[in-house]
């Protein structure tokens, strides 16, 4: 009779943690999907108000803020149409929004026209 009862909890327990891991994954998706909509929301080619480009980072300037980014992040494309936002990231578990935030933008790729380019970007920053 005990070993039924110790074998009752010990199921017990596992399928508890397997609804938490659950719960737990299904608040680290939703995290990361607010970041990619915030990013996708306010982080547009087509905000874009400057760019400058130095040392092989490439600052994109925007109303309220401006990003850091690596300059293959920032590619060229022929028209206006191809512009567009690549998010490229996979899911983290990431508790920390700001920790997040900067490992999503690692993996953000900006696809900007030449013409837009060539009348956003500056000598240096």
């Amino acid at each position: 009779m005990p070993f039924v009862f110790i074998i009752s909890i010990i199921v017990i327990l596992v399928i508890l943690f397997k609804l938490n891991d659950k719960r737990v994954e299904k608040i680290n998706r939703k995290h990361d999907q607010q970041v990619k909509n915030i990013i996708e929301t306010y982080y547009t080619v087509d905000k874009v108000e400057c760019i400058y480009r130095e040392n092989g980072k490439t600052e994109l300037v925007f109303q309220d803020n401006s990003l850091n980014l690596n300059s293959y992040q920032v590619k060229i494309v022929n028209g206006f149409e191809d512009e567009k936002v690549e998010i490229k990231a996979p899911l983290y578990n990431e508790r920390d929004l700001n920790d997040l935030f900067e490992r999503v933008l690692a993996e953000t790729y900006f696809y900007i026209s030449k013409a837009r380019y060539d009348g956003l970007i500056q000598a240096t920053a």
